[in-house]
């Protein structure tokens, strides 16, 4: 069968698709490109009526050609933008979010408490433990562990109660 060359832009105005599309067909192997720029047009139209009786679309993370989505495909998008933006309003009003500066001030303020709490039983309990038997040792570790924990629990209240994101 005789070639018929045709360029980037006749194939893809023929097909009504932008030259993007026209790049990702032929990717796939549905449009065949016989230099840079040229295509066979009438492989080519033949494969892409193959590939269009197939009614292809799109694997999730592949691109589709914003002129090949469907006014139904084009609804959907939209409705699921819209609730995701409702969805976000609805905490935001709820007091659900909180300002990620004020996450990280806490984290920060946590993990500060955290490392002054284990530094200070590392520096007392050398003394606290000489010639102790094993059970006062699991029992005053256990005591600083349990402030430990009430300290940071307060610090995740003080979290709770954060200002919430305002718009």
């Amino acid at each position: 069968m005789k070639k018929i060359p045709v360029s980037t832009r006749i194939i893809a105005d023929i097909y009504d698709v932008s030259p993007q599309w026209i790049k990702i067909l032929t990717d796939k192997g549905v449009i065949h490109k016989i230099d840079h720029g040229t295509y066979d047009l009438v492989t080519s139209t033949r494969d892409y009526i193959k590939f269009l009786k197939n009614k292809h679309k799109p694997t999730e993370g592949e691109q589709q050609d914003p002129s090949q989505i469907t006014i139904e495909e084009a609804k959907r998008l939209k409705a699921i933008k819209e609730v995701e933006k409702l969805d976000l309003q609805n905490a935001r009003e709820k007091g659900e979010l909180i300002r990620k500066d004020k996450v990280r001030d806490l984290s920060i303020k946590a993990g500060a408490l955290l490392v002054a709490e284990l530094n200070a039983i590392e520096n007392d309990l050398p003394g606290q433990i000489e010639g102790a038997e094993a059970v006062l040792i699991r029992d005053r570790l256990s005591s600083r562990f349990s402030i430990m924990l009430e300290r940071f629990r307060e610090q995740l209240k003080q979290a709770e109660t954060a200002d919430p994101i305002e718009e």
